[in-house]
């Protein structure tokens, strides 16, 4: 059968909150809408609760452990909607969810953005991609890199052959919206809301990864290609966007590098910093763009080679952050926001 749209949902570990994630939906789930719950090889009862849902048009997909990009790229294969929106597992719809969407379906768009927050002064690409990279914080433009809160057009995904990239551990969410946004024919705002993104208190920010660094690499490669091969930005408007990203990525490396508690595979790590590779982008910019202290003073360090400094900058930081997650961890273990 044919659905009007398909709602792909990546489960992985998600047994204390797929109930709350499903009962939104379904107290509105139509017979034109289906729901794709995608286990990720979670290792709780997570696939057994999705289970207990399943029927015509909730079905249960499962695979080995992979991650949240092959998660979706499969559900996009196997969704028949016409159009398609993500949801993750932590996540809830809001109440209207169905008119909204519903709504909007079959006006030819081939991405739809929701948020009250949205303000048409910023419907145009410039300030879309401006808002995937967090050049731009205010109002709804910050949800701009993550996939929910919009539906897409199948067949312009399948066409274009956008899809979320395995390969990057960080920033694919991104790229694939900024994909979508530079080669769609039309888009539209709708200021509704109709998604509440679950934020954990006591989760932690990110851990290190040894993939980071070739990861992040390979994502400002293809910010750049995509920019560049649009023929829709100036050089220094690319320019600006990769000075900004890389300048984040410094500063995130860094706070990944300082949580490496073997000594020896720390100082591999921090060498990494002053590569070939990542030296191209230093002596690109020898100024960071980015306007947060945090970034300016972490990028500065390492520009200059004051490894030890950084390190201890770094680890100031995270002792004030541990300090915050104790007093946070008091309250509520989450609070929603909406998108």
């Amino acid at each position: 059968m044919m659905y009007k749209l398909s709602i792909i949902i990546p489960v992985y570990n998600a047994e204390q909150y797929i109930d709350d994630c499903l009962n939104s939906i379904i107290s509105e789930l139509n017979a034109e809408t289906e729901v794709l719950l995608l286990d990720d090889g979670s290792k709780d009862s997570s696939l057994e609760k999705c289970r207990r849902y399943e029927r015509a048009n909730i079905r249960v997909l499962h695979h080995d452990n992979h991650g949240a990009s092959y998660t979706r790229n499969r559900g996009i294969a196997e969704s028949t909607g016409q159009y398609v929106m993500f949801v993750d597992a932590d996540d809830v719809l809001l109440q209207g969810w169905q008119e909204a969407v519903f709504s909007n379906i079959g006006r030819s768009f081939d991405i739809v953005y929701f948020s009250g927050k949205l303000d048409k002064k910023d419907k145009n690409i410039k300030a879309i991609v401006d808002g995937i990279f967090g050049i731009r914080k205010e109002n709804a433009l910050t949800t701009m890199a993550s996939p929910c809160s919009k539906i897409f057009n199948r067949n312009f995904l399948n066409i274009n052959r956008i899809a979320f990239d395995s390969n990057l551990i960080n920033g694919e969410d991104a790229l694939f919206n900024l994909e979508a946004v530079i080669k769609c024919r039309s888009f539209e705002f709708v200021t509704r809301s109709l998604y509440k993104y679950r934020i954990h208190n006591s989760s932690s920010t990110k851990t290190f990864n040894p993939r980071f660094y070739k990861s992040n690499l390979l994502f400002l490669q293809r910010e750049e290609k995509l920019m560049s091969e649009s023929g829709q930005f100036a050089k220094n408007e690319i320019d600006y966007a990769i000075n900004f990203s890389f300048s984040y990525s410094v500063y995130l490396y860094l706070f990944l590098i300082s949580r490496i508690r073997n000594r020896k595979e720390k100082t591999q790590e921090m060498k990494k910093m002053h590569s070939k590779s990542m030296n191209q982008y230093f002596l690109r910019f020898p100024t960071t763009v980015h306007p947060e202290k945090v970034v300016q003073i972490s990028y500065k360090l390492i520009e200059q080679r004051k490894d030890s400094q950084a390190l201890i900058f770094t680890d100031c930081l995270n002792s004030v952050r541990n300090i915050r997650n104790r007093f946070r961890s008091g309250k509520n273990e989450y609070y929603f926001i909406e998108m």
